[in-house]
This record gives structure tokens, C-alpha cells and sequence, in this order.
């Protein structure tokens, strides 16, 4: 039989089981954390930092010159940049390409006031042609998802 002093030892051993066990969790969540930043598109960090704040020419400086310029329904100036990028397949994923089209909103004094962020997959295996167009329902508006349509 175990006597009162190897059950206080076995205590303590589950205690720091216990607590390492606590410790190894919380590690691994900030490290999941951390690796989930990594699939967030640069141009999605630029532009969640620079809402209210750019101005056309910051966001030019940053982005490049976009794919169209128009105006929206109440005149605002609305600029559309279209990111293409290959998604190589695995066993997880099919291997397609992705096509990322940032709507982007200025008001009168060139300030960025909204973004909208709409991704758009197309399977390998399609023989659709690869198309971003603005106002595609699923978009993502400061990283909400909506259904709305994009001035």
C-alpha cells in the first residue's frame, strides 16, 4: 500500500501534469493565432489600416494604379484592384485560381472610407473563364461578410 507520503508525491505529479498540460494549450492557441495572420491577404491588412485615414494617392503608392475607376450613385470616386493568385492543388484542395477584386470608396476630400473585399475561386477542372466583377454576392465588407451590392 501506498503510505501518506507517495500519495502528497502522486498529488503533486498530477498537479504539474496539470499545469503543464495548461501551459502546452496556451501555447498552442497563441501559435494558432499567429499562423491564421499568415492567410490574411497583405492588401486586406494595408487597407484595414488605412480606412479613414489614405488618401488616393497613399493607396496608389501602396496598391499600384487600380484596374477601373468609376464613380458610384451618390459621386463618389470608387477604384477596383483585381489580386489573381494559383491555388496548387493536394489532397485537401483542388488546384484552381483564386481572384481577390478590391471596391474601394472615396469621398470628396480623396479619403478612403469603405473597402470591400470579394473572393472568387474557379476549379481547375472549369472551363469558366476567371471574371471578378464588383457587386458578386458573399463579399466580405471590413472583413463582415455581406450580400449587398458594391456601389
Amino acid at each position: 500500500m501506498m503510505g501518506l507520503e507517495g500519495r502528497q508525491r502522486l498529488r503533486q505529479m498530477e498537479a504539474a501534469g496539470v499545469k503543464t498540460g495548461i501551459r502546452t494549450a496556451l501555447v498552442g492557441l497563441v501559435l494558432l493565432g499567429a499562423g491564421c495572420t499568415v492567410f490574411v491577404p497583405k492588401e486586406t491588412l494595408y487597407l484595414e489600416s488605412a480606412q479613414d485615414e489614405a488618401t488616393k494617392e497613399d493607396v496608389e503608392k501602396r496598391l499600384g494604379s487600380p484596374a477601373m475607376i468609376g464613380t458610384g450613385p451618390d459621386g463618389e470616386r470608387v477604384w477596383v484592384y483585381q489580386v489573381r493568385y494559383q491555388q496548387p492543388g493536394n489532397y485537401l484542395a483542388s488546384p484552381g485560381m483564386w481572384c481577390d477584386e478590391y471596391v474601394l470608396t472615396f469621398d470628396d476630400k480623396a479619403i478612403l472610407r469603405r473597402w470591400t473585399q470579394s473572393p472568387i475561386f474557379t476549379a481547375a477542372s472549369s472551363s469558366r473563364t476567371i471574371v471578378c466583377r464588383a457587386g458578386r454576392t458573399g463579399s466580405r465588407e471590413n472583413g463582415r461578410r455581406h450580400t449587398g451590392g458594391v456601389p
